[in-house]
């Protein structure tokens, strides 16, 4: 199976407040029957750094030829620091304690967290105290087939 194509959902440039979830439509084949797969969406800096991911629940039987489209949240309540990132995706599974990578798009967007609405001049900004980052593991990534 292969990643064809990732799209944001609800947004014209993709920006978020620290509070925001991202919201994204994922698209993948299957060139064979398969069951068992995830995404794992890996969270990188500028200087492409890991910083952490979001695993995605089993995505269900896939049967071969079809295309599948998934509806996925990123829950990012107050997790990312404002900063630029850069988001990839691995499509994968997990048998018998084998890992089997099936396809992984390295730069699947960049995204820019803000630290405060421009949009509600009630919000307070947001900074963090310290420019050291650390290893972050985000909730699992909600998917759903549409």
């Amino acid at each position: 199976a292969v990643v064809e194509s990732v799209e944001v959902i609800g947004k014209e440039v993709c920006e978020w407040l620290y509070d925001e979830s991202i919201h994204l439509r994922v698209r993948v084949k299957a060139n064979e029957d398969c069951e068992g797969l995830k995404f794992e969406f890996m969270i990188r800096d500028m200087t492409e750094h890991n910083l952490g991911k979001s695993e995605s629940k089993d995505l269900g039987k896939m049967k071969k030829g079809n295309v599948y489209e998934y509806d996925v949240i990123i829950r990012n309540e107050n997790i990312l620091a404002p900063d630029k990132y850069i988001i990839g995706i691995e499509l994968w599974k997990i048998k018998e304690n084998i890992a089997t990578i099936y396809d992984v798009v390295v730069e699947a967007l960049t995204i820019e967290i803000l630290a405060d609405d421009e949009k509600n001049p009630d919000t307070q900004p947001l900074f963090w105290e310290t420019n050291i980052v650390g290893n972050m593991m985000l909730p699992q990534a909600e998917t759903t087939l549409l």
